[in-house]
């Protein structure tokens, strides 16, 4: 699995609170903290592939 980068790691880190939000618009208050995360672990699974 691709290590992703430090500055996508901390890129990453300061979405996840407007992640949330979107979240919770999208499925609501009591499922936003899972889709959040996961959308967070799959985006740390599969890190944007570095050029050259």
């Amino acid at each position: 699995m691709p290590q992703p980068s430090p500055t996508f790691r901390s890129e990453l880190a300061a979405q996840a609170i407007p992640l949330r939000s979107l979240a919770r618009r999208i499925v609501g208050a009591e499922h936003a903290d899972d889709l959040a995360q996961d959308s967070l672990v799959l985006a740390l699974s599969q890190p944007p592939s570095m050029p050259g």
